[in-house]
């Protein structure tokens, strides 16, 4: 079992701030890939509760998940 220094954690810790791993699902903070896509378009789209469905001209459907079901209203959504 490996025995980890104070000093050692700390440039372990160091390390990893300096140059994060964006290609761990687990670190959603250093993904710079964000799905971005023009919606003012012909597009199709559905609303389910909290989500909003929709075709994108690629004919790919993709969704979009709101915390609080309001926030579609105020979007003008629903």
């Amino acid at each position: 079992m490996p025995v980890h220094t104070v000093e050692s954690i700390v440039l372990s810790i160091i390390s990893m701030l300096s140059s994060p791993n964006d290609e761990s699902p687990a670190n959603v903070e250093a993904v710079n890939d964000d799905l971005v896509e023009n919606l003012l378009g012909d597009f199709e789209y559905e609303v389910q509760d909290k989500y909003l469905l929709y075709r994108n001209a690629s004919q790919e459907i993709n969704g979009i998940w709101f915390y609080d079901a309001h926030e579609l209203e105020e979007k003008g959504i629903r």
